[in-house]
């Protein structure tokens, strides 16, 4: 990671309408679902917001609040901007954020066909035309009750939007973001694909954008023209009939002349969801060319996002794609990014795995998590204190929970020994960091070794401690994260030579031949098939499981969706329910649930059927401490997060 210069382009001021903005990096509307059900906002929610404008960034938009107590929610606990029941939450957040000399926008939104009757009280969601979201339908197990909003109902929206646009400049807000992006009801005016009007609100570009611009011009009449409002479009939906670049182009020019302050360029509706919050399987920083071709077009600021590194957010500027940067993931995973860029400590940023847990738990109702970082949404409830006196804290194994135990606990002041088997630190991180498409996975085991270096950890690598030679280091508290062990299968000639562990093999730098053949169905499995894929081999992936899009199950939807569509695109020959019996010299023997044999010829068959605990290595290490702690996946092998969140609450309570 490069220098970033504290005196560079990035941490420059720009003029937004009438005020003037103290650097280029913008905490992007993340939705926490840390409000009340009513919509309020709460500690969390503040102390979230608040991190970001004490990290150093210029521009904070807090999360889009919906504008009426009728149908504009898009979700249970989402922030609310519908009465003057909010001002006081609202009035604390924006307070929160100034205070640090950052500015402080409020988003505004309203859901349109994309909720759900439960979030809205039984309601039918409002559409400019009555057609059911797919995604939402999927949701609700059937069509998605949808009507084509009216002539009346349009007028009150827009209403309700100049009221809500008033309480935000009122509670002390800066500026007012309109959400007219990501399929909401303002954006899907515009879209063709959405919109089959036939009325002067459909049909031609101009029509379509009608709304919008009322919408604007509304709210701008409630506060003044001196008061900045600034839009999010979507400027491509990724989907036949949907918005187009060349259209949004023609949109942002009537939004500057009717006055917008600035243009937050965003892609996708929630059936194109990947577009907007790329995954690990996809470029970093790919939506950066359509901001870059809006800017073209107007002469008012124009902000991108999606998925910008540190690197990438520096470049963007010094460029001149964007004027502004948004991020809104990364600052899950670290909302000081913007201060250690400032302080020129880059290699301290905790990096976004784009794993996507923080948007997993949006569809599950529940408040924003990180799978990198335990204190997003808990920073209130954990704060990181020292500790008083001396400990001495033992961790056996360098996975993701032994180094973010070793970490915490050395944060605290605790004298920290870690012990790892093999030669680096990683554990299961690093076979998994190996295709390209991990690198996210490589700047995770680099921040981890970095951290434990600058917090004087002792590190001793290529050392199977034993219990006894622990108890010897007489530690406090131990902590016990010696990871997970690959699970095997049974079937015959299983232990011949063809046959490896994917994450060994991958490893292993021992030459496979032409054509592999990956048994499992689990992201792992996938993943595995994908970069062997990637580099040239003939793969052909077997699962268990019943249908091929039952594979990468044990991931988010949007992760699984982009992990399957790239298997497809590297030609990997996928074969679902196909149960391996048998391992020959020419490849694998399989039988079916309909009970049929095949078999599938591979030069080598690697094995990605799962992992098990190491529970009987870990009782050995019981009693050897006052307080011992097993986290990870020696414990239950899952996904990284919850090794992480363990690791951190052993050494917070170390």
């Amino acid at each position: 990671m490069k220098t970033i210069p504290a005196n560079g382009k990035i941490f420059s001021p720009i003029q937004i309408g009438s005020i003037t903005v103290p650097n280029r990096i913008v905490a992007a509307p993340f939705c926490t679902r840390q409000s009340t059900v009513e919509g309020y906002a709460t500690p969390e929610l503040i102390d979230y917001w608040r991190e970001r404008a004490a990290g150093g960034c210029g521009l904070v938009i807090v999360e889009a609040c919906y504008i009426d107590d009728e149908c504009s929610r898009a979700e249970r606990n989402m922030l609310g901007a519908f009465g003057t029941d909010c001002h006081v939450g609202l009035a604390q957040t924006a307070e929160a954020i100034k205070i640090y000399g950052a500015k402080a926008f409020l988003q505004l939104a309203h859901s349109g066909r994309q909720t759900l009757p439960t979030a809205i009280g039984g309601r039918e969601t409002l559409a400019p035309s009555a057609i059911p979201c797919p995604y939402m339908s999927y949701l609700w197990g059937g069509p998605n009750p949808t009507k084509e909003i009216n002539h009346e109902e349009i007028k009150q929206v827009i209403n309700n939007f100049a009221k809500a646009c008033e309480r935000a400049k009122e509670v002390g807000f800066d500026g007012v973001e309109l959400h007219f992006g990501h399929g909401y009801l303002v954006g899907s005016f515009m879209s063709a694909y959405m919109n089959k009007r036939t009325d002067e609100y459909g049909g031609s570009l101009e029509n379509r954008a009608r709304f919008p611009l009322e919408v604007f011009k509304k709210c701008q009449e409630a506060c003044g023209e001196n008061y900045p409002i600034g839009v999010r479009l979507t400027a491509d939906e990724y989907i036949p009939g949907g918005i187009t670049l060349e259209e949004t182009k023609q949109t942002s020019k009537w939004l500057e002349e009717a006055g917008a302050a600035y243009i937050h360029v965003s892609a996708s509706n929630y059936e194109t969801v990947e577009t907007q919050c790329p995954t690990i399987y996809q470029p970093k920083g790919f939506l950066v060319p359509l901001a870059e071709a809006i800017k073209k077009e107007v002469n008012v600021p124009v902000i991108a996002v999606a998925a910008l590194t540190a690197d990438l957010m520096v470049k963007v500027i010094e460029e001149d794609m964007a004027d502004m940067v948004a991020v809104g993931r990364g600052m899950n995973a670290d909302p000081r990014m913007a201060q250690k860029m400032a302080e020129g400590r880059t290699e301290d940023i905790i990096p976004c795995i784009r794993c996507n847990r923080c948007l997993e738990s949006e569809g599950q109702d529940k408040p924003t998590r990180c799978d990198v970082n335990f204190l997003t949404g808990r920073r209130l409830a954990y704060p990181i204190q020292p500790i008083s006196g001396k400990k001495k804290v033992v961790v056996v194994g360098g996975g993701p929970a032994g180094m973010e135990a070793a970490r915490v606990a050395a944060l605290r002041g605790c004298q920290v020994k870690l012990y790892e088997g093999k030669e680096r630190l990683g554990g299961a991180l690093i076979p998994a960091s190996v295709p390209d498409f991990m690198e996210d996975f490589r700047s995770l085991i680099n921040y981890f070794e970095t951290q434990l270096s600058k917090l004087g950890v002792e590190v001793i690598l290529g050392k199977q401690v034993t219990p006894e030679e622990v108890r010897q280091d007489a530690p406090d508290t131990l902590v016990v994260a010696l990871g997970a062990k690959p699970a095997s299968v049974k079937a015959k000639g299983r232990k011949g030579a063809l046959v490896r562990q994917a994450v060994d093999a991958v490893t292993g730098g021992v030459d496979l031949g032409e054509e592999i053949l990956v048994v499992g169905g689990s992201f792992i499995a996938c993943q595995m098939a994908a970069h062997w894929a990637k580099i040239g081999k003939k793969v052909t992936l077997a699962s268990a499981r019943q249908l091929s899009s039952q594979l990468a199950g044990e991931i988010e939807p949007v992760s699984k969706g982009m992990l399957q569509r790239l298997l497809n695109e590297l030609k990997v020959n996928i074969k679902p329910d196909h149960f391996l019996v048998e391992v020959t010299d020419k490849g694998g023997i399989f039988r079916t649930s309909g009970g049929q044999k095949a078999e599938i010829k591979a030069d080598n068959v690697l094995l990605a059927v799962g992992f098990q605990p190491r529970k009987t290595e870990v009782e050995k290490y019981r009693g050897v401490a006052r307080r011992v702690f097993a986290v990870g996946d020696c414990v239950r092998p899952r996904r990284i997060g919850p090794a992480v969140h363990e690791g951190f609450l052993a050494g917070y309570e170390a």
